[in-house]
């Protein structure tokens, strides 16, 4: 049996979201939602900017933290 609690899901590192992010983007077509085309990583750039992840062509850049993208977090289960 699986116990969820909220310190289990968190933001992803930049490659876990390379790894990962086509389960989820299969999962929201499934449920019929258009999947957001930018994603935040837990990865920073700096300290006021961090790495995003494109789905559009799978290419990366940084933003300032205060831009205003999706964010996809992930469920660690043992």
């Amino acid at each position: 049996e699986m116990k969820e609690t909220k310190s289990q899901w968190y933001l992803p590192a930049l490659g876990e979201i390379y790894s990962y992010i086509s389960y989820a983007v299969n999962g929201w077509e499934k449920l019929g939602i258009t999947p957001p085309k930018y994603f935040w990583s837990s990865s920073e750039m700096g300290a006021s900017t961090a790495w995003k992840y494109y789905r559009g062509n799978g290419g990366v850049s940084y933003s300032f933290k205060e831009s205003n993208l999706a964010v996809t977090c992930f469920l660690a289960i043992d």
